[in-house]
């Protein structure tokens, strides 16, 4: 410490003073430690100096405000601040005012009890602007640290900052508009600013020439209108015209972007919407985003107030100091030219349309900006060629959709061919932003859905699900095509580019939502035999079965529906059958928790079309179950056992257990058959099949075709097949019974039905006697002809002794080949039986109403028994 002691002399000589006064002692000092203990001086000239000093110091650098605080000035200062002498907690107020820049300086001041009820103070209305100035920088620093926010707004510190946004000075402006923006974090602040009429004040920064003003005033608004309240009170005020004159004024679009955001806060009341939609301001926002020349300003509150007032003079007189037009200068008369329209930045497109995304998610918002035709803006920005505008404005016409009229507008306004475009672009999220939109704009909407064909977007659609590997774009993708999928002329085009070999991939998806659209789209597109085999072809059915028992509920219900819709012939039948299809919905239904309102379609279906699984499961084949050649019988199906294929049960080995009777006899008729099958609406259509598979279905023309020409893989030549042996036995049955038939070809049924049952029960060892039916030696005969044929497959003619279910079998395969229709229906302890549908009285007129009856195969061939007899029950317990 180096200090300079002089002492001066009187100026007028060399009188001394008074010997009771110490002579003035000038102090020099280059170290700030000493003037850091001046300040503990009781005089108040030095303590000016000092703090002077020191003010000065401290604006060198930080390094000299970290320097004061290891001094331990600041408690000193703040005591200073206190002082009661203007003068001195003037200059107390500033040195503190730069210093509090230091971090453990606000720790400090706002740990300090005193200190923050001291600045607010100062805020008062008699102290110097100075003073306002270094207080409000104070205050702005304590506020970066949220326990400083709280102390400021519970010792009033709010109101006083209002003050001090009206007051001249620009610095003054500055600290306390950034206080008041960094407390709008705390929900009490921005009560209490709105309840403190802070609005006005703030609002009216906006207009500063510092942009700096305009940029805290902004932030300000932008925390401050996250409370309702705060928002209609702004609404009152006139915010909305404020801020969009305020958006389009060029020289601030520096901040366009944060007042469209204040803007986006505001629009998710309903009354702010229908006031702008009302007065215009929605309108001259629009102009003004899309670059077009926007309309003029819409006239203040107060500007209609002056116009009222300003009411026109009566004829002939003239209004006190009106001037004559006469005398008006030309220039003023003449009309200005428009200003120059400035484009608006992307970033300010992008805010825009994320706004509309934003307070469209109101159903009520939405009719009101539907109402203004905003589609036609986010039209507009899709063709932009910023992608986040793009983006931008897709998800806000995604929200938009969900109202059906403007779903309905945005095709009309030509809102599809942009987002068509949009998907054949190289950005991957632009495409999912697109195609998302497509997705709700093509739903029940037969116009957009046209729309999607006629731009072109077929193709880029079909391409992105053979090529994306992202679930999103996919299972939008498969949105779309299921809603074009309802118009039968855009169902045929989609199938003609190859959709059934895209459905392959989805299916194996981990995502569940793509499962899920994935077999919805086979249920909705996979409807004809060609269609079918394709799938099958490109090993479409394996990956829908292994989904059937997801744990997802959607993907279940969509499979089961696939299923269903599948099952309509029966190589896809056995197909799915045979890759375990069946087996998972038994299991789901079984579980009962799992199961959905198509699994017990599905299972009707699957059975409808392999007779041999419907008899080993249910145990009853109907009246219209006609057996053709192929089918087997396996005997009662056991509670986990699975059905196989014929192939698997010739694979094992010869056993001592019951035999799987099949039946095989082709009538070697060389006739084309039509494949009936159901369409979407229910009703039966006739599906033909020829040509290369990638032909249009349009262009389809099989009428000859048979379903071996449609299912050339499928039918007999699918390895590995089981080769199946002619049954001649029930070939030369099926012979005899039609000659013997031929003179009752016009009787009624019950003759015909009585012949053939004597006939079945001939060519099964003849009638038995009741109670001799152990007796009968059945089981050596049929267990000779498994050794026989080296086989646990028999065919049912080969069978010359048999009991209930081998005659009731024959009886079914016999009776469906000359029209004699029966059920066949499977008992216990090796019991079946025929029943037949007879009328009661078929000698009278009018004709009777039909009765179940059950036909004796066994014990008196031939005897029809009711079905609620006794001896109907007798015939059919064990």
């Amino acid at each position: 410490m180096v200090k300079k002691v002089s002492v001066k002399k009187d100026e007028k000589g060399d009188k001394s003073l008074p010997k009771d006064q110490f002579d003035p002692l000038l102090v020099e000092s280059s170290q700030a430690a000493t003037v850091v203990l001046m300040l503990e001086s009781a005089e108040e000239e030095i303590l000016l100096r000092s703090m002077e000093a020191l003010y000065k110091f401290v604006q060198k650098c930080d390094d000299n405000k970290k320097l004061l605080w290891d001094l331990r000035s600041v408690p000193l200062l703040l005591k200073l601040l206190q002082s009661d002498n203007k003068n001195i907690h003037r200059n107390a107020c500033m040195v503190l005012g730069l210093m509090s820049h230091l971090r453990e300086v606000q720790l400090y001041l706002k740990n300090t009890e005193e200190a923050i009820p001291t600045l607010i103070r100062l805020l008062s209305a008699d102290e110097e602007a100075v003073v306002h100035e270094h207080a409000t920088l104070c205050l702005s620093n304590i506020a970066k640290h949220f326990i400083g926010i709280c102390q400021i707004r519970e010792n009033n510190g709010i109101e006083a900052l209002i003050r001090c946004l009206s007051s001249p000075d620009q610095d003054i402006k500055n600290y306390s508009i950034e206080t008041i923006s960094l407390m709008m974090d705390d929900y009490q602040s921005r009560t209490a600013v709105g309840q403190l009429h802070g609005l006005p004040a703030i609002l009216e920064l906006l207009k500063s020439e510092y942009p700096v003003i305009q940029h805290k005033a902004l932030i300000s608004l932008l925390r401050i209108t996250e409370e309702v309240d705060n928002r209609t009170a702004l609404r009152d005020l006139g915010a909305m015209t404020q801020l969009v004159e305020f958006i389009g004024t060029s020289t601030y679009r520096e901040f366009h972007v944060l007042a469209v955001r204040i803007l986006s806060n505001c629009f998710e009341d309903v009354e702010t919407i229908r006031a702008i939609k009302e007065n215009g301001v929605l309108s001259r926002l629009v102009s003004i985003v899309t670059d077009a020349s926007p309309p003029p300003p819409p006239p203040s509150k107060q500007e209609e107030k002056k116009a009222k007032k300003e009411k026109a003079p009566p004829a002939g007189k003239k209004a006190k100091g009106e001037k004559n037009p006469s005398v008006v200068a030309p220039s003023a008369a003449a009309p200005s030219e428009p200003a120059p329209v400035l484009p608006t930045l992307p970033e300010v497109k992008e805010r825009v349309s994320w706004a509309i995304w934003r307070c469209a998610k109101n159903a009520e918002i939405r009719k009101l900006l539907q109402a203004s035709e905003i589609e036609k803006m986010l039209i507009l920005f899709l063709t932009h060629f910023d992608p986040k505008v793009q983006i931008a404005a897709s998800q806000a016409l995604r929200v938009m959709a969900e109202n059906l009229l403007s779903r309905e507008c945005t095709g009309k306004y030509g809102g599809i061919l942009p987002l068509v475009k949009m998907i054949t672009g190289p950005d991957d999220e632009v495409k999912v932003a697109a195609l998302t939109v497509l997705n709700i704009l093509t739903v029940e909407n037969d116009f957009n859905c046209f729309e999607v064909s006629k731009s072109g977007g077929t193709k880029p659609l079909l391409c992105l699900l053979l090529t994306s590997c992202g679930d999103c774009t996919v299972s939008n993708v498969l949105g779309i095509l299921i809603n074009m999928a309802k118009e039968d002329e855009l169902r045929h085009e989609i199938l003609a580019n190859n959709l059934i070999s895209g459905l392959v991939k989805p299916l194996s998806s981990e995502n569940p939502d793509v499962q899920a659209k994935a077999a919805l789209a086979i249920a909705t597109f996979v409807l004809k035999p060609s269609d079918r085999r394709r799938l099958i072809e490109v090993n479409g059915i394996l990956p829908l079965v292994l989904i059937l028992d997801s744990s997802n509920d959607e993907v279940r219900r969509n499979c089961t529906k696939a299923i269903t819709v599948l099952a309509r012939d029966s190589p896809t039948t056995e197909e799915i059958c045979r890759l375990g299809g069946l087996d998972v919905l038994r299991n789901l239904q079984i579980s009962g928790i799992t199961t959905n309102i198509y699994t017990e379609e599905a299972i009707a279906k699957l059975l409808e079309h392999n007779l041999s699984a419907k008899y080993a499961l249910v145990g009853k084949l109907c009246p219209s179950d006609v057996i053709t050649d192929g089918f087997y019988d396996v005997g009662k199906m056991q509670p986990g056992n699975r059905f196989l294929p014929l192939v698997e049960y010739d694979l094992e080995p010869i056993n001592g257990g019951r035999p799987i009777f099949v039946v095989y006899a082709p009538c070697g008729k060389e006739e084309k058959e039509e494949i009936l099958t159901e369409n979407v609406d229910g009703c039966l259509e006739k599906v033909y099949d020829s040509g290369p598979q990638n032909v249009n279905p349009c262009q389809e023309d099989n009428s000859c075709a048979t379903e071996a020409d449609l299912f050339p893989c499928r039918v007999l030549h699918r390895p590995p097949q089981y080769e199946l042996t002619i049954d001649c036995c029930l070939l030369q049955y099926i012979d005899e019974i039609q000659i013997i038939l031929k003179p009752y070809e016009f009787c009624f049924l019950q003759e015909r039905v009585v012949i053939l049952a004597k006939f079945v029960a001939e060519k099964m060892g003849g009638p038995i006697e009741k109670g001799k039916l152990l007796d009968f030696s059945w089981e050596l005969p049929i267990s000779e002809l498994k050794y026989q044929l080296k086989s646990n497959i028999i065919p049912i003619g080969s069978v010359m002794c048999g009991i209930h279910y081998h005659r009731a079998l024959l009886f079914k395969v016999i009776g469906d080949r000359i029209n004699i229709p029966s059920s066949l229906v499977r008992g216990e302890c090796n019991l079946a039986w025929n029943e037949v549908y007879i009328e009661e009285k078929p000698m009278h007129y009018p004709r009777h109403p039909t009765k179940i009856h059950i036909v004796d195969l066994v014990y008196e061939p031939g005897r029809l028994m009711s079905y609620d007899s006794p001896a109907a029950a007798a015939y059919v317990t064990p």
